[in-house]
């Protein structure tokens, strides 16, 4: 249960999220210059739990309740990166730092993000 500083419940999420977004002075997206809404945790959540290596596209489109394909529409850039990241450790010329991103060594550092 959810409540605000005082200790009231609140009535409505979306309410609550917009007041939120409001006092964090982030209402609007910088980079697209669109609105954010509760919906937009959506686009942040789903890169997320792919970046984290600890769910398959598979069952995230099945928690979602979307389907394969959208995730891939809109996703394909994560699963890249993190495929990526998976080839150079597996092949032993990449290390992993304390933020979770692989470094490939090439002669030089070449940071993979």
């Amino acid at each position: 249960m959810f409540t605000t500083n005082a200790g009231v419940i609140p009535s409505s999420l979306h309410t609550s999220f917009e007041l939120l977004l409001a006092a964090a002075n982030m209402q609007v997206d910088p980079i697209t210059a669109r609105n954010r809404s509760l919906y937009s945790l959506r686009h942040s959540y789903a890169p997320m739990r792919l970046m984290d290596g600890q769910w398959d596209m598979h069952i995230l489109a099945k928690q979602m309740g979307t389907s394969i394909g959208t995730l891939e529409q809109h996703c394909s850039n994560t699963t890249a990166t993190r495929a990526a990241d998976r080839l150079a450790l597996q092949a032993g010329s990449a290390t992993v730092n304390e933020t979770g991103q692989a470094t490939l060594d090439m002669g030089g550092s070449v940071a993979m993000t």
